[in-house]
């Protein structure tokens, strides 16, 4: 019987590691670099905005959770709760904007960019709210 309870508890102890360990690197892991990936999608603020006007639930099959790479132009730069950057790009052709957060990485770059400027971002689409959310977006250019 003792050695019953010691093969037991050396297995509870092993698997109590293991739980361990994965709970932590699951904590821990790195965040993909979005700068490097190759994004799934190439578009333009207008026809992403449009696309989930016209059928949002077909959108988000499409979008959500994929890199999506977007041009457009800048109406609105801000902070959100977290302090972290937003930039909404406008649709003219439709009342839908992109909202674009930044990645903590990109704050420095952000500086310089101002209402009005065309510029491109990659980020992560979560879907849509009142505008289509990408997150952890870098500056392409």
């Amino acid at each position: 019987m003792k050695k019953f309870l010691k093969i037991l508890v050396i297995i509870v102890v092993v698997l109590a590691l293991i739980v361990a360990g994965a709970w932590y690197y699951l904590m821990h892991m790195p965040e993909k670099n979005l700068a490097n990936q190759t994004p799934d999608y190439i578009i333009a603020a207008t026809d992403l905005a449009l696309e989930y006007e016209g059928a949002p639930e077909v959108s988000d099959k499409k979008y959500i959770d994929r890199v999506v790479e977007v041009t457009g132009i800048v109406a609105e730069i801000s902070k959100d709760q977290n302090d972290q950057t937003v930039i909404i790009l406008q649709s003219p052709e439709s009342f839908t904007g992109i909202l674009c957060t930044l990645a903590e990485k990109e704050e420095k770059a952000a500086r310089d960019i101002a209402a009005g400027d065309n510029i491109t971002l990659k980020g992560i689409c979560t879907g849509m709210l009142f505008e289509v959310v990408l997150n952890r977006c870098v500056i392409v250019k």
